[in-house]
């Protein structure tokens, strides 16, 4: 045997181009997860914050309705004052939670952004990672395709001495 089986060096070099396929899709499949990742999350928060907003303003709606009747009905004394001193502090109440709302949201929507850069980061690093295991693959393929075609030529043709 002169260094191999042309049989098992077809079969090497069949496989290692298997193998590039399959890093070429781990590739664009690492590439999809991670930013379906970030759209994910992205989308996540638009959608609790709309809710959250939808429903701070039917509240708001509600006891704004409530304060509207207690008002056209002309309702005076210390239970009508105690009220609209409740209402008051509802309304500041409501006013602190929206704040906090949209700042709390603003605030992870930077870190969504940050997060976002990061995956990014990791994305090329792993792209070019990748990229440099292909072309090892290409290399390891065309060095046994290489000793096939010579291999074969010596089998086949034999050796001539110039």
């Amino acid at each position: 045997m002169l260094g191999a089986q042309l049989d098992d060096l077809s079969a090497l070099a069949g496989q290692l181009d298997r193998t590039g396929g399959a890093i070429a899709d781990c590739q664009s499949r690492s590439t999809s997860d991670t930013n379906q990742v970030v759209e994910s999350v992205r989308a996540a928060a638009t959608t609790a914050l709309q809710r959250i907003t939808t429903q701070m303003d039917a509240l708001r709606e509600s006891v704004r309705a409530a304060n509207t009747s207690a008002t056209s009905a002309q309702w005076t004394g210390g239970n009508a004052e105690r009220f609209r001193s409740a209402y008051q502090q509802f309304d500041a109440s409501m006013q602190q939670a929206e704040a906090t709302t949209k700042e709390t949201f603003a605030d992870f929507n930077r870190s969504i952004d940050q997060m976002a850069a990061s995956l990014s980061d990791y994305a090329q690093q792993l792209a070019s990672s990748l990229l440099n295991a292909q072309s090892s693959t290409q290399s390891m393929s065309g060095a046994i395709q290489s000793q096939r075609a010579n291999l074969d030529m010596v089998m086949n043709t034999g050796l001539s001495v110039a």
